[in-house]
C-alpha cells in the first residue's frame, strides 16, 4: 500500500460533511424508487422508507466507529487487519464497488435524459460530455468536490419546490387504511429502497479530509437525516399523486408528476426538473468516482491523471454494453444486492473484528 498523507490546505471542514454525505446518497434512484417500494408494501412502502432510514443512521455509526478505531480510510484498515496481500484483494473490491456505483448513476441518468429530452441522442455523446465533467471537477481537487456538492443542494430545493405543484392534485385518501401489510412486506419493502439511500459509505473513503474527522459524525448523520426526510417526503408525494395501477406503469414517478404542470412561458417543466438535477447526479457520480480513484492511488501508486483517466475511459465502455434497459435492470438488481452484503454485512462484521484485533494488539 502507498501511503498518502492529506495536506492541511486540502482538507475540509467537519461541517461540510453534511453536504458530502446528502449528495453521495441522494442520487437519480429518487426519481423512480416510489415504484418498487409499493410493489412490496403498497402505500404502507412510507413506513419501510423510515425503517430503512433509521438502519441507515446505525451504520453510519459503525462506520464511525470502524474509521475512528483505525484513524484512516478503509484502504488502511484493510491493509492493517488482513496484510498486505489479503487486505489488497479487500481493497481492489471495494475499487470496483465504488467504481460500478458511480457508473450505475450516471447510466440511470443518461437514460433518462433519452426517454424524457433527446429520444434520439446516442449514448456515447452523453456519456463523453458526462464523463468530461466529472473528469474536471475530480481533477480540480476534493475541495472543489465539496463546494459542487454544496451547491447541489441548492439545485435539489428548487427541485422539491417544483414537486409541490402537482399536490394540489393529491389524495391523501390514497394512504389509508395504514398498516395494510405484513411485517415481511414491509421488510422487504424496506430492503428495496435501500439501494437508493446508499452513497454514504463513501465516508470510508474521505474521512482522513476532513478536518477533527472525530467531532464529525453529527453533521454525518444530519446529512442521512436530510435525505431521509427528502426520501419520507418523496415518497409521500408520489403516494398521494397515484393510484397503486398508475404507479406501477411509471418507471420514473416522479417526473411523471411534474409532466402535468403546465406555466405560461414553459410547456414541458419536467425539462427544467431533469437539467437541474444534472448537478444533483454528478455530485454524486462524482464522489463515488473520487472515492475509487483514491483507492487506485493508494492501492497501486498511479499518479491522479492516469488513474482517473483509466476510470473514465471504462466508464464511457460500460455505458456503452449497458444499452439496453433490460441490461440496466439486471445490472442495478445485482449491484444492490452486493451493495447491501457489503453494507449491512461486511462492515459491521469488519468493525467488530478491527475493534477486538485493536485491542488485543493494545494488550500484547
Amino acid at each position: 500500500m502507498h501511503e498518502l498523507t492529506v495536506k492541511e490546505n486540502q482538507k475540509i471542514s467537519a461541517t461540510v460533511t453534511f453536504c458530502l454525505v446528502h449528495t453521495a446518497q441522494f442520487g437519480v434512484g429518487v426519481l423512480g424508487y416510489s415504484r418498487i417500494v409499493a410493489k412490496s408494501a403498497g402505500y404502507d412502502g412510507w413506513i419501510s422508507v423510515i425503517f430503512a432510514g433509521i438502519c441507515i443512521h446505525l451504520i453510519m455509526w459503525v462506520i464511525y466507529k470502524l474509521l475512528k478505531t483505525g484513524q484512516g480510510n478503509i484502504i488502511h484498515i484493510h491493509h492493517d487487519l488482513f496484510g498486505k496481500w489479503i487486505g489488497g484483494l479487500f481493497n481492489v473490491f471495494f475499487i470496483v464497488y465504488f467504481f460500478l456505483g458511480s457508473v450505475s448513476i450516471l447510466r440511470t441518468y443518461i437514460e433518462i435524459i433519452q426517454v424524457w429530452m433527446f429520444p434520439g441522442l446516442p449514448t456515447w455523446s452523453l456519456s463523453i460530455v458526462l464523463l468530461l465533467l466529472c473528469y474536471y471537477m475530480i481533477a480540480s481537487g476534493f475541495r472543489v468536490i465539496t463546494g459542487i456538492a454544496c451547491i447541489s443542494i441548492l439545485m435539489l430545493i428548487i427541485v422539491m419546490v417544483v414537486l409541490l405543484f402537482p399536490l394540489k392534485y393529491a389524495h391523501i385518501s390514497n394512504l389509508l387504511p395504514v398498516f395494510n401489510h405484513s411485517i415481511s412486506d414491509l421488510l422487504l419493502a424496506a430492503k428495496d429502497s435501500t439501494y437508493t439511500m446508499l452513497g454514504f459509505e463513501t465516508i470510508l473513503m474521505f474521512y482522513p479530509f476532513i478536518q477533527n474527522a472525530e467531532k464529525s459524525q453529527k453533521y454525518a448523520q444530519y446529512g442521512i437525516a436530510f435525505s431521509n426526510v427528502l426520501f419520507v417526503t418523496n415518497i409521500l408525494a408520489t403516494f398521494v399523486f397515484f393510484s397503486e395501477e398508475q404507479l406501477s406503469q411509471s418507471i420514473w414517478s416522479q417526473l411523471a408528476m411534474t409532466s402535468v404542470i403546465s406555466l405560461p412561458v414553459i410547456e414541458r417543466l419536467e425539462y427544467i426538473v431533469i437539467s437541474l438535477y444534472a448537478a444533483i447526479v454528478l455530485s454524486s457520480v462524482v464522489i463515488t468516482l473520487w472515492a475509487a480513484n483514491r483507492g487506485i492511488r493508494e492501492v497501486f501508486g498511479l499518479k491522479q491523471k492516469y488513474s482517473l483517466w483509466l476510470l473514465v475511459i471504462l466508464a464511457f465502455g460500460l455505458c456503452q454494453v449497458l444499452n439496453e434497459r433490460h441490461l440496466i435492470n439486471k445490472s442495478i438488481s445485482f449491484l444492490s444486492n452486493t451493495y447491501l452484503l457489503v453494507v449491512f454485512g461486511y462492515i459491521p462484521i469488519l468493525t467488530l473484528l478491527y475493534v477486538w484485533y485493536k485491542k488485543r494488539r493494545a494488550r500484547a
